[in-house]
């Protein structure tokens, strides 16, 4: 398998590679300087595995919700390969892939991104099964849709500002945070491969990234 992944939906930039038993992945915390990184890593990633552009079966992104300039930049960045070498792009939920290396968790695991305005995207996970998500909500609400006597495990770039926030008014939850999955986009790539296997279309040259808010900050009235 030769593939790559991006994950640009947060200030955590993270470009992921395999080329059949080697692979490379790169995470760096780039804040709102995303575009001046993005090239440069993913030429890195795929000269530390000798794999070329021309030669990626496939590529995956993580699609949102998340920073609307962040995933604008990753699809802008696919679809050029796209257009030069004719690769197949696959769009993952980003809410999704951080969760794929913790359903073991047999609490609650909550995959988070900041969503400014003292709110949050989020998906909810009880035993490894998705309870609500994904959610554009903020600290109060996500209270409301589990059993807060159960542990919980907080995943994501948004992980400690949203443990901040529970624990402020909530000193007696139990929580554990990884604020950053650096193994992303590892799980982009292996969702991507059974979307692949599964016989699911790529991305559509029309598409682009999913948003639970609009352009103009409104939040559907309806959020699951």
């Amino acid at each position: 398998m030769k593939a790559l992944a991006i994950d640009s939906s947060s200030n955590f930039l993270t470009v992921a590679a395999i080329n059949d038993n080697l692979s490379c992945s790169m995470t760096l915390d780039c804040g709102i300087k995303q575009v001046e990184f993005f090239l440069t890593m993913i030429q890195n990633v795929l000269s530390q595995i000798n794999l070329e552009a021309k030669d990626l079966e496939f590529t995956c992104l993580a699609k949102g919700p998340g920073s609307f300039t962040g995933l604008r930049l990753g699809f802008a960045t696919l679809k050029a390969l796209e257009t030069a070498n004719g690769t197949k792009i696959y769009g993952v939920p980003t809410l999704e892939a951080l969760a794929q290396n913790f359903l073991f968790w047999n609490e609650i695991l909550i995959t988070c991104l900041d969503a400014k305005r003292n709110r949050f995207y989020v998906n909810i996970y009880d035993n490894g099964k998705i309870l609500h998500g994904p959610l554009d909500i903020d600290d109060k609400e996500i209270l409301e849709k589990f059993d807060i006597e159960k542990k919980i495990l907080l995943v994501g770039s948004g992980a400690n500002l949203l443990k901040d926030k529970l624990k402020k008014n909530h000193s007696n939850l139990w929580i554990e945070c990884l604020p950053v999955a650096s193994n992303n986009g590892f799980s982009l790539i292996n969702l991507a491969k059974k979307m692949n296997d599964n016989g699911i279309k790529p991305l559509e040259s029309y598409e682009g990234p999913y948003y639970i808010r609009d352009e103009h900050g409104n939040v559907p009235s309806i959020k699951e």
